[in-house]
């Protein structure tokens, strides 16, 4: 599990779809960043999630 990004994302109030929609990504592919520690935003989408 991706602890840094689930809480980051707990305290922006930020669920995975909502995360997703402002990044431009699928749903999907958040879950998977959640569900595995090794995978992570490609590093276009990096900037994006930290400013989400």
């Amino acid at each position: 599990m991706n602890t840094a990004l689930r809480d980051a994302m707990e305290r922006a109030g930020l669920r995975p779809h909502q995360l997703a929609r402002k990044v431009g990504v699928e749903h999907k592919t958040v879950t998977r960043w959640l569900a595995n520690p090794d995978r992570s935003p490609r590093e276009a989408t990096q900037e994006e999630v930290g400013q989400a």
